[in-house]
């Protein structure tokens, strides 16, 4: 344990007299110095300089263990503001010590204290003007941001020294790469989902919402909530009466309440929904065939309004939920009643809420150069390849007098020069410390003669006969199979929504529970929408699997899924792309959740358009994470976790059932890949008719007969233009008893538009013999 010798003090402790280390800091310098060696324990290289191209320009610098060391080479030679902020780093690390490493509402574990003490040990550079860049690096989902939190803390407090003391507090930033981000780490498990009402709403989403809305009750509802009428409703009154009572007076008292519930379908069920949706209960998501669907969001939590107001993400705990000055790179981020407007001059912004498009943008530098300028201390989540003069330069240009201090975190490392780079873990060592879950491989497409290209028929053919085909080795350590795990399927984009669709119908066809969602460009789905999506419903015993099918582009750094448990890449992926894959579901929290032996499912499709050595298993063994030569690999045998890899081993040896996967060589790819295969043939109702892919999945009690007769006259559009006797009305009491049916027997609208297609082919047979008939 660490000795507590610190005490919670006004003033800040002292670390040196007379040019060597106080006692007190002397002891606790040495055995966090103890316990990051512990962590992080090849001493020869600590992962400091492993495989990197130039040592030199990577500042690989190992923190000094001697504290003598430290104060006379680091500490006393740094400016004013890194070693107050040493000493206010190290005076929050002792009090975390007492509260027995409780952060947020999580207990930090040894590899993140040891970051921590890594960071107490970089923030002085020993060099004058020359201020720290410091990258924790680790595996992705093993708690990097919270450390970040920690920083800001430290900074935090050193402000409100500063402001007692009647000085400028200058500004901190915490920095994102992408706006999502943003939503994880920011705001808190019940507040991180941003274009969830009730914390933000924008009019984009607003109006997104009325267009589905429509979709779902047709003109009739238009007419008596008009887009003028429906922004209000989530603007007005909302949050002080229920979602359902706000939209019935306002019908009320626009006497169209009796003309809506008499024209309207389900009128009753419609002003619910709407309700649902101003009180933030529930999010629109649309489905693989753009069919709005509501699905319950997160519940709200009982807090009170002074923690409703708080930021409550790991990196921004730290805010006080006071008046607390802060200015937001996006306005949906501005959930805090006290957060002035950038043009506001009553109070200046403390803090900083930006993306990095912030700092590399022209114009977005123009925009809040008058806050550059006084920012001194940066933190960066998902640095990836960013390099720290990118945020320094737009600091020194706007007119600040020093750089500032940067703390950035990535899960990756892409050797960009001038970080100072912290140890880090291999992911097999943070997966047998718990942190991550056990993971099992396959390769599909190895098993037949020829290996076909992305996106063809051949290609799906192979990944459909693994997904439900039983897994023998999964089945003998009566683990979850394929099917049965929330899935994320990354396809080529331009075959989302087949794949997508196909799925759902080999689901149906084969009786098995699921649902499936499809995320291209097209769906209009926020990412925070997915998530949402993925989240809802999992805590419930009789919960059913999920299945999201989407693009390398949408999910490389997109969304944090925390209920992931097998990702497939069908797709053709460079490395970076698939070790951002590979970081979803090593996000996973499942394993923390459930039975120790718990293991996550990775597979990959060897296709003929990619490089063989591009494959998961290859680049892990390049890294030194999995055993040499593991060129055979039994399906779904575990390549993460030693244990778990030593039971299979016990399992499978001398064991011909399990089937095994073979990574071939470069030779050997290329003489399987002489065909490319025949492209993927569209048959999903979304890729033919718009108006029949949103009627093909409709519920049944919300069929319309006015929506299908507007798919038969789209359909044919001359020939009911020309023809509008019996023709129609024969037509309209055909659908009208499908309705009928397919309501009493709980169908979907696709059961109608089926039988619609044969009643519409029996006319179109008509037609031509009329054409025949009629005279020239």
């Amino acid at each position: 344990m660490i000795p507590k010798i610190f005490f919670a003090l006004p003033a800040l402790p002292e670390i040196e007299r007379d040019g060597s280390p106080t006692r007190e800091f002397g002891k606790i310098y040495t055995q966090l110095h103890r316990l990051m060696i512990k962590v992080y324990h090849d001493e020869s290289h600590w992962k400091w300089g492993k495989g990197m191209r130039s040592e030199s320009s990577q500042k690989i610098e190992p923190s000094p263990a001697d504290p003598q060391l430290f104060i006379q080479e680091r500490y006393r030679q740094s400016d004013a503001f890194s070693q107050e902020l040493t000493r206010e780093l190290a005076l929050l690390l002792t009090e975390l010590e007492w509260r027995r490493w409780k952060v947020n509402g999580l207990h930090m574990r040894e590899d993140q204290i040891g970051h921590l003490f890594y960071v107490l040990a970089s923030l002085c550079t020993g060099k004058r003007g020359e201020m720290a860049a410091i990258l924790l690096r680790n595996p992705p989902g093993s708690g990097k941001t919270i450390e970040l939190g920690v920083c800001n803390e430290a900074f935090l407090r050193w402000q409100d020294r500063r402001v007692e003391e009647g000085e400028d507090p200058k500004i901190g930033a915490f920095v994102t790469a992408k706006p999502t981000h943003m939503a994880q780490q920011a705001f808190g498990a019940q507040q991180r989902i941003l274009r969830s009402p009730p914390y933000t709403v924008t009019a984009q989403e607003i109006s997104r919402y009325y267009r589905d809305i429509a979709k779902l009750y047709g003109d009739k509802m238009q007419r008596c909530i008009s887009r003028k009428v429906w922004s209000p409703l989530f603007t007005g009154e909302r949050g002080t009466a229920a979602g359902a009572e706000i939209v019935r007076r306002s019908l009320q008292d626009r006497n169209r309440l009796e003309e809506f519930e008499k024209t309207v379908p389900n009128a009753h069920a419609c002003i619910e929904q709407i309700g649902k949706l101003i009180d933030g209960s529930h999010v629109i998501v649309r489905g693989i065939y753009n069919h709005p669907d509501l699905i319950a969001a997160p519940p709200i939590p009982p807090l009170g309004e002074k923690d409703r107001l708080a930021y409550g993400g790991d990196a921004t705990y730290g805010i006080p939920a006071s008046d607390f000055p802060i200015h937001v790179g996006r306005k949906e981020w501005r959930i805090m009643k006290n957060s002035p407007e950038p043009k506001d001059a009553v109070a200046t912004p403390r803090f900083l809420l930006l993306t990095s498009g912030s700092f590399t943008g022209h114009r977005s530098r123009e925009a809040i150069g008058n806050l550059l300028k006084g920012t001194v201390f940066i933190t960066l989540d998902e640095a990836v390849a960013m390099n720290p003069l990118q945020f320094a330069t737009p600091v020194r240009e706007a007119g600040g007098k020093q750089p500032p201090v940067i703390i950035a975190a990535s899960g990756k490392d892409q050797l960009v020069p001038l970080w100072t780079r912290s140890p880090s873990l291999s992911i097999p060592e943070a997966v047998e410390r718990g942190i991550l879950p056990n993971i099992g491989f396959r390769l599909i497409g190895t098993q037949g003669r020829d290996v076909h290209g992305s996106g063809t028929e051949e290609a799906y053919a192979q990944f459909e006969g693994a997904f439900f085909k039983e897994s023998l080795l999964l089945k003998q350590l009566g683990e979850k199979q394929p099917w049965q795990r929330n899935s994320l399927i990354v396809v080529p984009p331009s075959t989302t929504r087949e794949v997508a669709h196909r799925l759902e119908r080999q689901l149906k066809e084969r009786n098995l529970p699921g649902k499936v969602l499809c995320h291209d460009g097209k769906s209009g789905n926020d990412k925070e929408g997915i998530q949402l999506w993925f989240v809802n419903e999992q805590d419930q015993p009789d919960q059913l699997p999920h299945f999201a099918v989407s693009t390398t582009t949408n999910m490389g750094m997109a969304v944090h899924l925390e209920n992931i448990e097998l990702c497939v890449a069908m797709a053709k992926m460079n490395e970076h792309q698939l070790m951002q894959l590979f970081g979803r579901l090593t996000h996973s929290m499942r394993h923390r959740r459930g039975p120790q032996n718990y293991r996550a499912l990775f597979w990959q499709q060897l296709l003929s358009d990619m490089n063989p050595e591009l494959t998961i298993l290859r680049l892990l063994e390049d890294q030194g994470l999995v055993p040499k030569n593991a060129l055979t690999w039994v399906d779904d045998h575990c390549i993460m976790g030693s244990k778990a890899y030593e039971a299979d081993r016990e399992k499978t040896q001398g064991g011909k059932a399990f089937p095994s996967s073979k990574i071939p060589s470069a030779m050997e790819h290329r003489a399987k890949t002489e065909k490319r295969g025949t492209p993927l043939e569209a048959t999903a109702p979304s890729l033919g008719n718009t108006l029949e892919a949103e009627l093909y999945n409709t519920p049944c009690d919300l069929l319309s007969i006015e929506a299908f007769m507007q798919y038969a006259e789209e359909r044919d559009r001359g020939f009911y233009a020309e023809r509008t006797g019996s023709y129609r009305v024969s037509m309209e009491a055909r659908v009208k008893d499908y309705i009928a049916e397919a309501r009493r027997k709980r169908f979907s609208g696709n059961y109608v538009l089926l039988q619609m297609k044969r009643a519409m082919k029996s006319i179109d047979e008509r037609r031509r013999r009329v054409t025949v008939n009629s005279p020239s």
